[in-house]
């Protein structure tokens, strides 16, 4: 193996030495050559560097442009080296070089009816506004070059450039739009075995899904674009699909995987000499390190990628650069620098029309005027970036939105709007939840058939083989009979022949038990290997499904698992039977977001850990306790007497109220809880009213009287009236509790709760 790799790097070490002599060669051969030979040598010297090493293809592009235009020749050669030069122009940020050169591309192209080459102009000045953000000029470029491509029958052509107009739709939010219409590319491409743009179009559309939040399908996607690019060795098109696929990764909370990726994606920018892609990898490299408290390394990355993108002039990635800034001093609770860097953000993203950009400046700005106690200027800010995100289709980030909603409004004492935007969130992290868990159960379904089939298949297998060893000793067999009658035919009447023939048959009867012994002894040895392959598949499976039914910060279950788990147990519990309650206790940190912002995300998730700590102390091992999502969890406690329900609530009130939770640099602070409860069934001796999701839901009105109130108590509904309707609780639950519908309990005097 070492041989080898030695042989391969002296190949490399000396087609190198060819590259540098043929080039120094090349060089040397210019000054003294004909005006004729000099084009041709710079030719060759450009388009055999125009990958390799693109400075030094640029300053020979330039030099075969001003030779060419010295001779007057505007033919078909010219025309190649301008397109050339624009395309290495782009590359190295020189954008107005780039785009008068593109346009005497298109000119001499309209000119000489070289219509590919008119086209590559138009999509060259359309690559050019793309990057400077204006996606409407980009736009128009990409529809021109599209109705020329159609206009004259090149359908290779119009399928690249509906590649670049799907990009602008994802840039300009219309990402039902670029979906559209990357699938009517696809079947194209495949038409064509264009396994470059097969890759590119994998590529948009794995962006666009995680846009969506579809993160598995957008890794999916990704991960066979990237192998297409390494198969076709295309370093520029897996640098951009790394820089995508850690995009994907950070969004589906795998932070590291997704710091080790940009950090291979900006190894090939450099490597390749793309600064656009460069800047975008250190940018994103920052923001993975701010999360991870990383501040020093984090800002020396941001800084050297935003001078980059300001050198390039590239609106966006300038906007993406300010706000990771704003975020590092938001950590820093300097809100003054937050607000001032959020709204230069702000500023850049609307300018350029890049709608998923323009959200989080807004949201940046709706967090520092919360923590300044503006709350006219958070609200106007928040609900601005709830608009633009409800238009780009991500349901996850648009659920975030609202949980930030219902704090600021909670803030400012308007408990009914923040209840209304708290449910908006629900419904809206509900529906990202089990779309997930969908699409996660369906792909672990497709992988236990697949082991089953697998198990199937080498079972067949196995058989066959034995089938195999069992024929060849017939055969064998077979053989020995025949030659035994053919040495008989010969040899009967003789004595000794009789003798030997005694002894073949004895040999022969021993040979064949000795056979069947090793093949009963390999089909043992077989079926043995099986089981084992068969136990060891068994427990993969099961701890594969464990950790789908655990939320891995507190492993508390998650809400998967009681979706799976509890419609079970109350169909097998009696109607009839003694302590057979079941009592749903929806628990909230009091203030937890201002530990956040205080102390750090890490000291948070201590604390959280601490939370879960000290619930499974309160209640029993038979309960279910749920990580519900934030700093909200779920306790279920089954087959119990309702009556008991308060003195829990109590308990696990006061063991929060009483501990010290520790924090990340040593120290320790107090916190407090606040719990919302109701029974279920809700009626006791009649048919239940509500369903057991609905008195979640009554639970979690309780659990905002609570924190309405006063915090740091509980309030729970013990049961229910007869004839008392879902829509009436969730509605005015202060009329039916008035209206003696509602039994209710709680450590807060019955005048003193607030429920509207």
């Amino acid at each position: 193996m070492r041989l080898i790799t030695l042989l391969i790097l002296c190949c490399s070490l000396a087609a190198y030495g060819n590259t540098a002599d043929s080039r120094l060669s090349l060089e040397t051969e210019l000054n003294s050559a004909t005006p004729q030979r000099q084009i041709s040598i710079l030719q060759q010297l450009v388009t055999e560097n125009l990958k390799s090493d693109p400075p030094y293809a640029l300053q020979h592009a330039n030099a075969l442009i001003s030779l060419l235009e010295s001779t007057g020749a505007t033919g078909t050669a010219y025309l190649e080296a301008l397109q050339q030069l624009a395309t290495l122009q782009v590359g190295q940020g020189m954008l107005d070089e780039a785009k008068a050169n593109a346009e005497k591309l298109a000119a001499g192209a309209e000119q000489l009816a070289e219509h590919n080459r008119h086209i590559q102009s138009l999509k060259t000045q359309g690559v050019i506004a793309r990057i400077q953000s204006d996606y409407d000029g980009a736009l128009d470029y990409f529809q021109r070059a599209a109705a020329l491509a159609r206009q004259h029958d090149l359908p290779d052509a119009a399928v690249q450039v509906e590649y670049e107009i799907a990009i602008i739709y994802y840039f300009m939010g219309k990402h039902a739009d670029a979906i559209e219409l990357l699938k009517s590319i696809q079947p194209k491409v495949e038409q064509a075995n264009n396994q470059l743009l097969a890759g590119k179009v994998l590529n948009i559309l794995g962006i666009v899904y995680a846009n969506q939040a579809r993160f598995e399908e957008s890794l999916d996607v990704m991960l066979t674009a990237l192998e297409i690019q390494k198969s076709l060795n295309n370093k520029g098109a897996q640098q951009a699909l790394l820089n995508n696929i850690g995009v994907t990764y950070n969004r589906l909370g795998k932070i590291r995987q997704a710091l080790d990726i940009y950090i291979e994606s900006l190894d090939l920018a450099v490597e390749l000499k793309d600064v656009q892609s460069e800047a975008l990898a250190l940018i994103n490299i920052a923001a993975i390190q701010q999360d991870l408290g990383d501040y020093e390394p984090a800002q020396a990355n941001l800084s050297r990628g935003m001078a980059i993108a300001r050198q390039l002039n590239d609106k966006n990635l300038i906007a993406q650069g300010l706000n990771s800034s704003a975020e590092y001093y938001l950590v820093k609770a300097d809100f003054a620098k937050a607000i001032q860097l959020s709204i230069q953000a702000l500023t850049l993203a609307d300018s350029s029309g890049d709608k998923t950009t323009a959200v989080k400046p807004r949201q940046n700005l709706a967090k520092a005027y919360l923590a300044q106690g503006d709350i006219a200027n958070a609200l106007l800010y928040i609900e601005q970036a709830i608009t633009i995100a409800a238009g780009l289709e991500n349901k996850s980030n648009l659920s975030k939105l609202y949980k930030q909603l219902a704090d600021i409004y909670q803030q400012d004492g308007r408990y009914a709007e923040a209840l209304a935007a708290h449910k908006r969130y629900s419904e809206l992290n509900n529906e990202v939840f089990n779309n997930e868990s969908d699409k996660k159960m369906a792909a672990l379904r497709a992988r236990n058939e697949s082991l089953q089939k697998d198990r199937k298949i080498e079972a067949m297998a196995n058989e066959q083989k034995v089938q195999a060893i069992q024929y060849q000793n017939e055969l064998t067999l077979r053989d020995q009979v025949s030659a035994q009658a053919e040495f008989q035919r010969y040899i009967f009447a003789a004595l000794i022949t009789l003798l030997l023939c005694v002894l073949f048959m004895i040999y022969r009867r021993r040979l064949q038990t000795r056979l069947n012994k090793q093949l009963r002894q390999l089909v043992k040895d077989r079926t043995r290997e099986l089981a084992a392959k068969h136990i060891e598949l068994e427990r993969a499976y099961t701890v594969m499904e464990t950790q789908s039914l655990t939320d891995q910060l507190t492993k508390l279950h998650n809400r998967r698992f009681l979706m799976q788990k509890l419609p079970e147990d109350l169909a097998n519990t009696p109607a009839d039977a003694n302590e057979q309650d079941f009592v749903f206790l929806l628990l909230d940190l009091d203030n937890f977001k201002q530990v956040n912002d205080t102390y750090g995300h890490t000291a948070g998730d201590l604390i959280l850990i601490q939370f879960s700590n000290l619930m499974k102390q309160v209640f029993r091992s038979s309960d279910y306790t749920i990580r519900w999502g934030g700093e909200e969890f779920l306790v279920v406690m089954r087959h119990m007497n309702r009556a008991n329900a308060p003195a829990y609530a109590e308990r696990l009130r006061r063991t929060v109220e009483q501990h010290n939770f520790d924090i990340a640099d040593g120290s320790s602070i107090n916190m407090t809880c606040s719990i919302g409860f109701a029974c279920f069934p809700d009626t006791q001796g009649e048919s239940p009213i509500l369903s057991w999701n609905q008195v979640i839901d009554v639970a979690d009105i309780c659990l905002y009287a609570a924190k309405k109130s006063q915090r740091n108590a509980w309030i729970g509904v013990e049961k229910l009236a007869a004839h008392t309707g879902f829509q009436d609780l969730i509605s005015d639950m202060s009329l039916s509790v008035a209206a003696n519908q509602v039994k209710i309990v709680s450590s807060i005097a019955a005048d003193e709760i607030v429920w509207d």
